[in-house]
């Protein structure tokens, strides 16, 4: 599951802004594989994730956006683009 499942759902989404539809939408995708496997209900399915290490993708894709825009901050090149990323997302003018 954590070896294939989660890179294959979680590929690029740190260099996209998903809405919090879309990420729910993608944690279904491995609520249901869990559930397909183990054949429990959703109280069941939390205490599953929670014995298997498996993370809500909410805070794995901020961890992995975290990691990516300071790993594009460490390269000079990318500044003027994250600027620009950042006055778009946050609206600040500069």
């Amino acid at each position: 599951m954590k070896s294939y499942c989660l890179p294959f759902i979680t590929y690029a989404t740190e260099a996209v802004s998903l809405s919090v539809s879309a990420v729910n939408m993608l944690d279904n995708c491995i609520n249901m594989a869990l559930y397909k496997i183990f054949h429990v209900d959703q109280e069941h399915l939390l205490l599953i994730r929670e014995y298997l290490n498996v993370p809500f993708l909410k805070s794995s894709i901020e961890k992995r956006r975290d990691k990516f825009i300071n790993n594009m901050l460490m390269m000079p090149d990318y500044k003027p683009v994250l600027k620009a990323y950042a006055r778009g997302v946050c609206g600040s003018p500069e």
